[in-house]
């Protein structure tokens, strides 16, 4: 099961109230500062999330947000360290597969309609379909 990050409005409600975590039941937050001791895990209690933050001096950075701190909060944060870690291509990745969903979302909804559009101007212009079929040459011809 995929980390479930933080959603816009649940980071826009918070920053209000944030509780720093210490200490956890899983030993979550004392992995995270084993991985960069400049990491730590905040609870925003308004917007009901976890963010993990890497503390630079007076600056606070989030890393991610999760809405449970567990082992795939872990693992996630040990992808983002490697050294072969591309997050261009991650983000083209998922670009792409936004693209994808939104691509198919429109066929659903318009592909069907669009058929009975066309059918009904052949219809009223008087013109005869043409169907065309592709036959690949292998197939061989009677």
């Amino acid at each position: 099961m995929q980390l479930q990050p933080a959603s816009i409005a649940q980071v826009r409600q918070g920053k209000k109230r944030r509780i720093t975590v210490e200490a956890d039941v899983g030993s979550v937050v004392a992995q995270i500062r084993e991985i960069d001791p400049r990491l730590g895990v905040i609870w925003d209690d308004d917007g009901e999330f976890f963010a993990v933050v890497e503390q630079d001096g007076p600056k606070q950075r989030t890393v991610l947000t999760a809405l449970e701190l567990d082992h795939r909060v872990l693992e996630r944060i040990r992808e983002l360290a490697s050294p072969d870690y591309d997050y261009v291509a991650e983000m083209d990745r998922i670009d792409a597969e936004a693209d994808r969903r939104k691509e198919q979302r429109f066929r659903e909804e318009v592909g069907e309609n669009a058929e009975v559009m066309a059918h009904a101007l052949r219809k009223d212009l008087g013109a005869k379909y043409k169907g065309r079929v592709y036959v690949p040459d292998w197939i061989g011809r009677a």
